[in-house]
């Protein structure tokens, strides 16, 4: 008797829904078919994992990294395994860093986020002990205030950004208390700025983070 060749194997496509499905194969030869056997498949969650939007610090400064409770494990650039990651720009050195997160829950599915820090050189950048305006909000994105609760005259503000460069510049004969001066930044890069009030009483030097 001659042999009979077997059927071609034929590929089974398995579409599932939000929560699975299940498969039925039923073998068969020249004999005929033989019994279906059905195979349940169940969709488990993908984790998800957010460290927030892309962060500034100074070379002097440190930044956490959280990527939330609740995984199984934890991978982050350079090797850490702990749910946080604390950042140092003294370590980093100036410039951006990718820093990128890698989770995986109790399914075995992972997922991935990077953040971009960068470092700037703070050196050289101190806040004065004279306090002649309140600056906020910092950090800003739109505008820079700056309230005034005494007298000063012949006031000058200057903006330098981390290189020294002077972005922004305003002089003002004389201020009073209640004044609140708007100082626009929005057209200006993120990163960290010196702000400076220079009046005949003397110097206030204030870091400002600009997002």
């Amino acid at each position: 008797m001659p042999l009979q060749r077997s059927p071609a194997l034929k590929p089974a496509k398995v579409t599932t829904g939000s929560t699975g499905g299940s498969v039925s194969v039923a073998p068969y030869n020249s004999c005929g078919i033989g019994s279906a056997q059905t195979l349940t498949v169940t969709s488990q969650p993908a984790p998800t994992v957010d460290l927030g939007p892309d962060q500034t610090i100074c070379n002097d400064e440190s930044t956490t990294l959280d990527a939330g409770a609740g995984f199984t494990s934890y991978s982050w650039t350079g090797g850490a395994t702990t749910q946080t990651l604390t950042v140092d720009g003294a370590v980093l050195g100036v410039g951006n860093h990718t820093i990128t997160v890698t989770v995986t829950n109790s399914y075995t599915c992972s997922a991935s986020n990077d953040i971009i820090i960068t470092v700037e050189d703070c050196s050289g950048i101190e806040t004065a002990t004279l306090q002649i305006g309140n600056v906020y909000p910092n950090p800003a994105s739109e505008s820079i205030n700056i309230a005034f609760a005494a007298e000063h005259n012949n006031l000058v503000i200057n903006l330098f950004d981390a290189t020294g460069r002077l972005v922004s510049s305003q002089s003002l004969k004389n201020t009073t208390s209640g004044n609140v001066v708007v100082i626009p930044v929005s057209q200006l890069s993120a990163g960290v700025y010196s702000l400076q009030l220079v009046s005949e009483e003397g110097i206030q030097i204030s870091t400002v983070v600009i997002e």
